[in-house]
Order: structure tokens, then C-alpha cells, then sequence
């Protein structure tokens, strides 16, 4: 399938890309990766990503984001009954939907908890996390293993795609703590008490979000661990092929935030030529 054969104007195909790469840079370049038949669909789920990834990250108002939430899910209820020419993402979205025969249900569940981070506190307990994660990142790994044609929404594949993308999801939440605590958020469930972003400057909270986050960490480090016992047979083939590749970055990531002193702060990040260099090994190797 070429570029082409999506019937959008060139200038739409740059934007989406555009915003893939700005927005969902790993999944964009694991999109990269996969093949040639299969690329610009799995560039488009990356650019969808991070369109909704990066709304609670741009606004200081939930009730903007709302807004924004509220529009993505707007035109995903009604998907088919709309005229073209919505957004260059969504036009191209659509198209992937109905080609790939995709769950409209799983990008909805997708939007929806992915607006829990409009809120101060959004995850009342780790189980409530981890059903983020399942419905955030690991949707989306899911997702490009169906693009792939190479798992059903819910098979052996599946399940072992999810955990890929949980484990991501549960770095990129780690990394997204500083950007979402600046708006007065809160990214990771609660420990003993109520974490309040907004008051972090106080030391006594500062440290209650600390051991969260200490704890966070270490079970990152545990999700991946699952998600590496997983990867053989059909799994390691279609991690290959381009599904559930940014896992690949967990470990590195993770050395970085064990290792992080200003957490609240700083950034934790590994160079753009490391992440390519990894997802390239992996996608080689089949190993994360």
C-alpha cells in the first residue's frame, strides 16, 4: 500500500507524520520499522497517540481539554457519518479503522482514560492505574499488532502486545510526571495519603510522591520482566513487524529515572540516535 492509495492530499500525509514524530516519537519510529505495507497506517495510530497523549500536557484547564477530549470522542461515536476533511489524523484515522477493521470501542476507551489526566487525582489505587495503562498504551500496542493483521483484539497475542505496551505506558507515565505535576497533576496513583501536585513544594509531600514514585519504578521494572517472558513464537514475529517495538526503550528509560536525583524538575531522557539505535537492535533481534 502506498502513501497514495489513502486518497489524502500529500500536505496531509506531511502533517500527519508531522505530528507523529513531534508527539509519538517512539511509535513513530517503530512505524518506520515495519513493513512498507503497513507503515503509513501504524505512522497514523502514532500520530493519534500523541494527539490525545499530549492534551493534558497543553492545557491548565481541564474543562479546555475536555473540549479537545470531547471532539476526539465526538467524531469517533459518529465515525461514518461525517463528511471528510475533519483533520488530517482523523481523516486518516478513519480510513485505517474501516481498512483494518478496527475496534472503534478500543480508541474510544483509549480517549476516555486518557482524559483522566486532566484531574489532580486521577488514579485512586494501582488497580485503577493499571487499567489506564491497559486502556492507554497497551490499546495501543494492540492496535498496531491488529494493523499487522497479526492478532484479534483479544488472543494469546493479544495479551502479550498489551503487556509490551504496559510496560512503555508505565515508563512514559514516570517521564510525564514533571510536565503534568507543573499543572497541578498528578500521574501515578496515591500512596498512604492523597498526593497533591499542586503542593509539592512542601517537602513532607515531596516525599510522599517520591515513594510513589520510587514504587512506580520498581514495578515498571517488574512489568517489564512479564513482558519480556512473553516475547517468542508469534509475539517475537510480530514485535518484529513493528507491535508493542517501543518496549525496547523501557530499560534504558528506566536506568535514567533510577538514577534521576531531581525528579520533579529535570527531564529523564535518552538521546534521539540511542532510541533509534535500540528499536533498531530490537526489531533485529526480537529481544528487548
Amino acid at each position: 500500500m502506498s502513501d497514495s492509495s489513502l486518497n489524502l492530499p500529500q500536505e496531509s500525509l506531511l502533517a500527519i507524520r508531522d505530528s507523529a514524530r513531534a508527539h509519538a516519537y517512539e511509535h513513530y519510529l517503530s512505524a518506520l520499522l515495519a513493513p512498507r505495507e503497513f507503515k503509513q497506517d501504524l505512522i497514523t495510530l502514532a500520530a493519534f497517540v500523541g494527539e490525545i497523549e499530549r492534551v493534558p500536557l497543553i492545557v491548565s484547564d481541564a474543562a479546555l481539554g475536555e473540549i479537545r477530549i470531547r471532539w476526539w470522542l465526538d467524531w469517533l461515536e459518529g465515525l461514518g457519518g461525517q463528511a471528510r476533511r475533519v483533520s488530517p489524523v482523523a481523516d486518516a484515522l478513519s480510513g485505517v479503522i474501516a481498512r483494518r477493521d478496527l475496534p472503534v470501542e478500543v480508541f474510544i476507551d483509549l480517549v476516555e482514560a486518557r482524559a483522566l489526566e486532566l484531574y489532580a487525582q486521577p488514579f485512586t489505587d494501582k488497580a485503577s492505574f493499571d487499567d489506564f495503562l491497559i486502556k492507554t498504551s497497551g490499546a495501543a500496542s494492540v492496535l498496531a499488532g491488529k494493523i499487522l493483521g497479526r492478532c484479534k483484539v483479544r488472543d494469546a497475542t493479544a495479551d502479550a502486545l498489551q503487556e509490551l505496551g504496559c510496560a512503555f505506558g508505565a515508563v512514559r507515565q514516570l517521564l510525564r510526571l514533571p510536565h503534568l505535576a507543573s499543572r497541578g497533576r498528578w500521574g501515578l496513583y496515591r500512596g498512604d495519603a492523597e498526593i497533591e501536585a499542586a503542593a509539592l513544594q512542601d517537602p513532607a509531600e515531596l516525599e510522599r510522591a517520591a515513594a510513589v514514585r520510587r514504587r512506580a519504578v520498581v514495578e515498571a521494572r517488574l512489568c517489564l520482566e512479564d513482558a519480556r517472558g512473553d516475547l517468542k513464537g508469534e509475539v517475537r514475529s510480530t514485535f518484529r513487524a513493528g507491535a508493542g517495538l517501543p518496549a525496547a526503550l523501557v530499560e534504558p528509560y528506566l536506568r535514567v529515572l533510577e538514577k534521576q536525583e531531581d525528579w520533579l524538575r529535570s527531564a529523564a531522557n535518552i538521546s534521539p540516535l540511542s532510541r533509534v539505535w535500540r528499536l533498531w537492535r530490537a526489531q533485529r533481534s526480537g529481544r528487548i
